[in-house]
């Protein structure tokens, strides 16, 4: 699998051609319908969660511009590190 390097959770961005801003609050996120695997999924910043029906999923190369980058403490830089080689070990795209 090619290597990816996912932003934090907490970060913020704007989509390619969008004026709202997302906050990332996950990834590697399958889609039920299609079974497609997306980067991430977030949520409209600064409101955050309102339901499931309004989480957006997408990809890294959707992404115009970051806002925020989240934390990027010792547990999420470990937790990033042990994601990375998981995913190098598996075929999920």
């Amino acid at each position: 699998m090619k290597k990816k390097k996912f932003l934090p959770v907490g970060t913020v961005v704007t989509l390619i051609e969008e004026k709202e801003q997302l906050m990332i609050i996950g990834f590697c996120q399958k889609n039920n319908k299609n079974d497609r695997i997306w980067d991430y999924v977030g949520v409209v910043y600064p409101i955050g969660y309102i339901s499931f029906e309004r989480m957006i999923l997408f990809d890294s190369n959707q992404i115009g511009t970051i806002h925020f980058i989240g934390c990027q403490d010792e547990t999420q830089l470990s937790f990033s590190k042990q994601f990375s080689k998981y995913l190098e070990e598996e075929t999920l795209w």
